[in-house]
């Protein structure tokens, strides 16, 4: 696909299971929620980083993500989110030939630009179940920063997903903002 996901059905993903991640701390009763808006994938994300995501055994086995390193000095490739289910935009309509700080004035409310380890998450869910590469010849932009002047974002490169930076501040119409909220959790069902 060479085009955003803007205009594409509803997704859910259980990402923890997907990727292949410890799914022990997960509730056998947790039920995943629908997604109910056009373009909006909803993840289950159980507290990884982006360092962890690159290195995990499915990612490793089937090629989908680069081997890069030059993150790992940033706090933000270490920050392990709370875990629980986001409702991502992958990518925001109409926020591409924008700066980040007209890109963030497209998000709706109680959303955030997304952070690189809940993108990645999602684009590479989205590999894995439809067999499909989402932003395909685009540049999806992230909150982190590499550098005063450099935006982190996710594009596509020999096939494997990409961490790479952008300059900050010139719109390009192949860089889209990718945007996260939380959702609230359910309490699920008690035993009899």
């Amino acid at each position: 696909m060479d085009t955003p996901i803007v205009s594409a059905p509803p997704r859910v993903y259980d990402a923890t299971a997907l990727l292949g991640f410890d799914t022990q701390s997960a509730s056998p009763e947790a039920k995943l929620p629908e997604a109910t808006k056009a373009g909006e994938i909803v993840l289950r994300y159980d507290g990884w980083n982006l360092q962890d995501l690159r290195d995990n055994a499915v990612v490793r086995e089937k090629d989908i993500m680069c081997g890069q390193s030059w993150y790992n000095p940033y706090g933000w490739s270490a920050e392990k989110l709370p875990s629980g289910l986001y409702a991502l935009r992958l990518s925001v309509p109409d926020s591409n030939y924008k700066t980040f700080a007209e890109q963030k004035d497209l998000l709706l409310p109680g959303e955030e630009p997304a952070p690189v380890v809940l993108a990645a998450s999602g684009l590479l869910c989205h590999l894995l179940a439809a067999s499909e590469r989402l932003m395909k010849g685009h540049w999806l932009c992230c909150r982190e920063q590499a550098g005063a002047s450099n935006r982190v974002g996710l594009d596509w490169y020999g096939g494997r997903m990409d961490v790479s930076v952008g300059l900050d501040g010139y719109p390009d119409g192949s860089v889209w903002l990718a945007s996260a909220r939380r959702l609230p959790s359910e309490p699920c069902p008690s035993s009899p």
